[in-house]
C-alpha cells in the first residue's frame, strides 16, 4: 500500500488516523472506515473501498494507491468532492491523476 503525502482524512477519524494506517496496513478488522484510492481501471480516477474488502484474496497482490480516509462513505464522497475542488483550484483542470499521482512515496 501506497500512501499519499497529504492525506485527505475527514474530521471523524482525523484524531486517529496513525492508529488507522497502522491496523489497514496489518490487515486488521476495521469497523466504518473507508478509503479513497486511485482506480485500478485506467479511464477512471478514484474508487472508494470499505477497507475490509481488502482481506480478500483479490487484492493481496495488487498495489493500491491511498489518497483518502473516512469513517463512512458520505465522508468519503465530501473527500472526493475537496479532492475535485483542490485539483482545479490548482490546476484549472479535472485530471485528478495527474493532480495525485506525484505525491506518493
Amino acid at each position: 500500500m501506497k500512501w499519499y503525502n497529504d492525506l485527505y482524512v475527514s474530521d471523524d477519524v482525523a484524531p486517529k488516523i496513525t492508529k488507522i494506517i497502522k491496523k489497514i496496513e496489518d490487515g486488521k478488522i476495521l469497523v466504518g472506515v473507508y478509503v479513497i484510492t486511485l482506480s485500478a481501471n485506467k479511464k477512471d480516477n478514484l474508487d472508494i473501498y470499505q477497507v475490509n474488502e481488502f482481506k480478500q484474496n483479490y487484492y493481496k497482490d495488487k498495489e493500491m494507491y491511498i489518497v483518502g480516509v473516512s469513517g463512512s462513505k458520505k465522508g468519503c464522497i465530501n473527500l472526493v468532492k475537496k479532492i475535485v475542488y483542490d485539483c482545479y483550484k490548482k490546476n484549472g483542470d479535472y485530471n485528478l491523476r495527474t493532480f495525485l499521482s506525484g505525491g506518493f512515496n
